[in-house]
């Protein structure tokens, strides 16, 4: 390494040495990627290079220059060895980008599934909480974690627990049920935004796209009827959204939700 750097007293290439490699692991990594590629400290990487080169630069080496990013071109970061340089690890991330083995989508890889596919961060997120329920028996996002004998519930068969809701004194499923206040779905508070329709700070109900709406436009909404301007039958109007909407869902080629229509009589309404 001394005949590497022509342009420092060995000294000083020997102090610069001292001061980076501290640890047997240091000098084993560096001894590592000296073997595999000799023109390494052009490098700057792993790390450990990369520290010994600053420390050589800053006393006075013109052998070396600051190790940079090949792709961004930053410098004081430590750098990753790839096949195209040193990289730092936001660009050494991006270079390494594959077809995620969960979604097909080509994506830097967040780590590798318990098979060697490799999977990305919105996938590895996704599945981590997954598991197989011992209640359905089916693989999902677990509720209530298995402990002192109860196995995992998932997010579809977990209920919350019954107490006496300390808002409005009924006894019904409620969050907070083994404490001083329970509360149940419908008293708990809800967050509130300007409705988009009549534009009072209230609970939100739903999201539309014209924005959030409150209860009571919610119902006025679904219950508004009317005869279409298109079709001319007697159906809800939804288009343009809001008051005064002249349109139906059909003639508007707008989605309905299925669950705001009778399977039976075909009424669009609140079921």
């Amino acid at each position: 390494m001394v005949a590497a750097e022509p342009s420092l007293p060995t000294e000083m290439v020997v102090g610069a040495f001292d001061a980076t490699v501290t640890s047997s692991r240091a000098v084993s990594v560096l001894a590592d990627a000296l073997t595999a590629d000799p023109y390494v400290l052009q490098v700057g990487a792993p790390p450990v290079v990369g520290r010994l080169v600053v420390e050589l630069v800053t006393r006075g080496s013109t052998t070396f220059a600051m190790p940079s990013c090949s792709v961004c071109g930053r410098t004081g970061r430590p750098l990753t060895a790839t096949d195209q340089g040193g990289m730092c690890s936001r660009c050494a991330h991006r270079h390494g980008a594959t077809a995620c083995g969960h979604c097909q989508t080509v994506k830097p890889i967040a780590g590798r599934t318990v098979d060697g596919a490799p999977i990305c961060e919105r996938c590895r997120r996704h599945l981590r909480g997954q598991r197989r329920c011992g209640s359905c028996r089916n693989v999902a996002a677990i509720a209530l974690r298995a402990r002192e004998g109860r196995p995992d519930i998932c997010v579809n068969c977990y209920r919350l627990p019954e107490a006496l809701c300390g808002r409005c004194g009924q006894h019904q499923p409620c969050n907070f049920a083994d404490g001083n206040d329970p509360i149940c779905k419908r008293c708990a508070p809800r967050p509130t935004a300007v409705c988009a329709r009549c534009g009072v700070d209230r609970a939100v109900t739903a999201r539309w796209p014209e924005g959030p709406v409150c209860e009571a436009c919610y119902r006025t909404a679904l219950h508004r009827r009317g005869r279409c301007a298109d079709c001319g039958q007697q159906r809800r109007l939804v288009d343009p959204a809001g008051p005064d909407a002249s349109r139906c869902a059909d003639c508007a080629d707008v989605h309905l939700p299925g669950d705001h229509v009778c399977v039976g009589c075909g009424i669009e309404d609140r079921l």
